[in-house]
């Protein structure tokens, strides 16, 4: 959206420096790194612990920035410069005054697991039906989410915006920039409990994403989920519309029957989208992805899109990198890369779909971010390894000591990632499937890359 630097300055405050013709500037896109900046842009000066952005504004001026967004103005430049008290409050204010200037339709998304593949899915949905912007990769938090909202433009008729959170009150602060006409919590699990200390706080601050809906706006509700009842809590008064993706006969408006899985765990089933049922065969791996494509019938049913639609966008969808990405690199070797991330609940549903293979192996790095749970959790997924009857499992990093503890002692634990390399000939000698996965932190791409490169990939 267009926005006058001039207005911005009106309503929010802040003094604009070397004005003139500062104050006829007009601006559409802007840009935190200076090694991205294009001609015309606006550069916001950001801090943080290890950078300053303000150290970059000759940079923005030479690249041909319009103007800067700073808290400390450099009168040496010959470069407008709106002077703010905070650049991070800066950047929320220039999400909502763009947000606030757009006339589509706005779903937000949020969840402990599986928040980036239903915005992935919904903008292949929504693709479909009109114009679509969505977040770029998982640009979800205090930062991404206004530069996803300066990127709505007139032509647009749908926005999907995902939201993150790691402590209290973020999802709160992104809920009041989104301002969505429908909002998804996908689910509740524990990740990031070491900023919250409990699965009950987590809810409480996914749901103000329910609290943030535009009036008339509906709610997506999961009704398989263990906190519903908080989340119905912030629902209050709201519309709602309800998924249910476990084959059980609780009421909802969505909902799954007759799952099946092809010979890569692809899902096949049923589901009935407000009374009409539809085939459908996911483009993602993992049976656990049913739950998602539910979710995003449900928020694309709600802006009106219709089930055949629904059905191709979600058909069409293949995945984003690193999340259940299947290579074939020999006769003998698939590797399935889901390293984005990990946490209790979705390692689990890792483990579920490698255990439909006879030969399967699980390569895990260490989960982050679960405070007192850390070993507890840990353990508990080794177990369910040997429950699953996962043929072999190898870890890297010193909670999943934890891990290896759990499973037994056929697991094969390794002090770091360069010891686990060296082993990887032994993995691989017969045929096998194996998946690595692990948090975003232990950089397990890295055992991906190594198995790729142990034979050609087909």
């Amino acid at each position: 959206m267009e926005l006058s630097l001039q207005a911005l300055a009106e309503r929010f405050g802040g003094e604009i420096v070397y004005p003139g013709e500062a104050y006829n500037i007009t601006f559409s896109s802007i840009n935190t790194d200076t090694r991205a900046i294009n001609h015309g842009d606006v550069f916001i000066a950001l801090k943080g612990p290890n950078f300053d952005g303000h150290n970059y504004l000759d940079v923005a001026t030479r690249k041909g920035a319009a103007a800067a967004i700073v808290e400390t103005p450099n009168t040496n430049l010959d470069l407008p410069q709106w002077c703010v008290g905070d650049s991070y409050k800066a950047l929320g204010e220039l999400g909502l005054a763009s947000r606030e200037k757009f006339n589509g339709k706005v779903i937000g998304v949020t969840g402990s697991c599986g928040k980036t593949t239903v915005k992935g899915m919904l903008a292949a949905i929504c693709s479909l039906a009109g114009s679509t912007v969505a977040t770029r990769g998982n640009l979800n938090n205090h930062i991404g989410v206004p530069l996803s909202l300066m990127r709505l433009a007139n032509e647009h008729q749908f926005a999907v915006i995902e939201a993150g959170t790691s402590g209290p009150n973020e999802i709160k602060y992104l809920a009041e920039l989104i301002q969505p006409h429908v909002a998804i919590v996908n689910n509740i699990m524990p990740v990031h409990v070491e900023g919250f200390g409990s699965v009950e706080a987590i809810a409480i601050d996914k749901a103000h994403l329910y609290r943030g809906l535009v009036e008339g706006g509906v709610g997506v509700l999961n009704v398989a989920s263990a906190q519903q009842p908080t989340l119905l809590d912030a629902l209050q008064g709201k519309k709602i519309t309800r998924f249910n993706p476990e084959l059980t006969d609780e009421a909802a408006e969505v909902r799954v029957q007759n799952i099946e899985q092809d010979t890569f765990g692809r899902a096949e089933f049923s589901a009935i989208i407000e009374g009409e049922e539809v085939e459908l065969k996911l483009g993602v791996l993992g049976a656990h992805n049913v739950a998602n494509a539910l979710a995003a019938a449900s928020a694309a049913r709600a802006v009106g899109i219709s089930v055949e639609l629904i059905k191709r966008g979600l058909e069409k969808y293949t995945g984003d990198k690193g999340r259940m990405q299947l290579a074939r690199v020999n006769e003998k070797l698939t590797v399935i890369d889901d390293t984005y991330n990990a946490s209790p609940g979705s390692v689990k549903a890792a483990i579920d779909y490698a255990a439909q293979f006879e030969r399967s192996a699980i390569v895990l790095g260490d989960m982050g971010e679960l405070g007192e749970m850390r070993n507890s959790a840990h353990e508990e997924i080794g177990r369910y390894a040997q429950q699953k009857q996962i043929k072999q499992l190898w870890c890297t990093g010193e909670a999943s000591r934890f891990t290896a503890q759990g499973y037994g002692p056929h697991a094969k634990w390794f002090e770091d990632k360069e010891q686990l390399k060296q082993a990887l000939p032994m993995l691989c000698s017969s045929e096998v499937v194996v998946l690595v996965k692990g948090s975003r932190s232990t950089r397990m791409e890295q055992i991906v890359n190594a198995l790729l490169a142990s034979g050609e990939q087909k």
